[in-house]
């Protein structure tokens, strides 16, 4: 499982629905917004949800922007 350049977490690289990458915490959070869903090849969506979540039958993770040691090195 590939880890944060900043710092050790891991993370899962996920395609939002605008076709950009986005990081978010391997581990779920039930504070988290964003949903996991796979693709046949195994490749992970984010499904970002609002704060907080409304009725979401799936497991929740934390972007890693949110949760990041270091996030200022990657601001743009």
């Amino acid at each position: 499982m590939p880890t944060c350049r900043s710092c050790p977490a891991s993370i899962i690289w996920a395609t939002t629905d605008k076709g950009r990458s986005m990081p978010v915490d391997a581990a779920p959070d039930p504070d988290g917004n964003v949903e996991l869903t796979y693709d046949q090849a195994g490749r992970a969506h984010a499904v970002v949800h609002g704060q907080p979540p409304m009725m979401v039958e799936g497991v929740l993770h934390m972007p890693h922007w949110a949760t990041c040691l270091k996030p200022d090195e990657w601001r743009r």
